[in-house]
Order: structure tokens, then sequence, then C-alpha cells
């Protein structure tokens, strides 16, 4: 059996029974206290991903230009690149040109030589086999030379042009007009639209 309180407890009826309760007081939050609180915890989730996003811009942004001052870096190296090959292959050529341009001026006296030769053994008698090697042996130094850019300039007929003519004298003549060539001393020669002698 149980202790005399309980006992007594046990006897009583069930109206008088009455178990101490404690005295505590829960404080219920309103609506709107609930409310306010979710609204300012979702604005400041909100400040958080917009700063988030804000860094997220700042740092894509830096990315584009340093991108965009890269691809700009490229291709001016790459237009030093194909101007330098551009420059080189200009100077190879003007170096080759120059090398060939020596060489042709050497060679015009013989050139010269031959014509002179030419001229004075046509009309002699027995000198037609002569007169046929020469102008064969020239001809083909024309034609190897032609193929190499170096062009003949013959201006006899034509009207004179101080650019291209040197001028020794004049002659009247009742076959060509006046301001034309009537006779040339020494041919000129161009070597790719380079004068080499007038």
């Amino acid at each position: 059996m149980g202790t005399k309180t309980e006992n007594e407890a046990e006897n009583q009826p069930a109206e008088e029974v009455v178990k101490p309760v404690e005295d505590t007081t829960v404080e219920t939050a309103s609506e709107e206290e609930i409310a306010e609180e979710a609204v300012a915890k979702e604005a400041e989730s909100s400040k958080v991903i917009e700063n988030d996003a804000n860094q997220l811009q700042a740092r894509l942004d830096k990315a584009y230009g340093e991108t965009a001052e890269l691809q700009n870096k490229y291709l001016r190296k790459a237009a030093d690149v194909d101007n330098m090959r551009k420059r080189l292959a200009r100077d190879r050529k003007e170096i080759a040109d120059n090398a060939i341009t020596g060489l042709l001026e050497d060679m015009l006296p013989a050139l010269d030589a031959f014509r002179l030769g030419l001229v004075a053994v046509e009309g002699k008698g027995g000198t037609e086999e002569v007169v046929k090697g020469f102008a064969m042996a020239l001809e083909q130094m024309n034609d190897m030379l032609l193929r190499r850019g170096l062009e003949t300039i013959d201006p006899v007929g034509k009207p004179f042009d101080p650019a291209l003519h040197e001028a020794l004298s004049q002659e009247p003549s009742g076959e060509v007009e006046e301001g034309k060539v009537v006779s040339v001393m020494r041919v000129g020669y161009r070597f790719n639209e380079r004068l080499l002698r007038a």
C-alpha cells in the first residue's frame, strides 16, 4: 500500500482531487509578427543573393574585359606577323632584283657591241652568214633577258619622252614628224618597270 497521502487521495472523490498546475504562460506571437519576421528574413536573404549576384557579375565583366584585351593583343600580334612576312617577301624580291640589276647593267655593253657589230656588217658583201649569226645570238639573248624581266626600250618613230629618253641632238627629217625619235645611239632598258638605262 502506499503512503497516507496517497491513500487519502484515493479515497477522496474525483472532483476533489486537484492536481496542482504549474503556472506557465506561453507567449504566442501574433500572425503579423510572424509575417514581419518572414519578410525581414526574406529581405535579408534577397540582399545576400543580390550581393552575391553583383560580385559574380563584376567577376564576369572583368573576365570579359580581360578576354577582349587578350583578343585585341592577339589580333595585333597576328597583324604584326603578317606585315613582317610581307616585308620579308618584299625585301627578298628587292634583293634579288638588285642582284639581277647589277648583272644586267654589266651585260648592257656586250649587247651594245652585238648591235653595233650588226650595224657595221650589214650591207657589206659576203657577210650575210655573219649577220645571221649575230642576229640569232642577239635575238636569243634578248629573249632570255625578256623572260627575266628586262625590256628593251627602242623608241624609233615614237614621240620623244624625256622621262625615258636622252636626246643627243635634233635632226631635220622629211620622213619622221617633229618631236619623234629619228635614230637611237644606245637602246634603253627597263627591268620590272624600273628604268636601267635611258
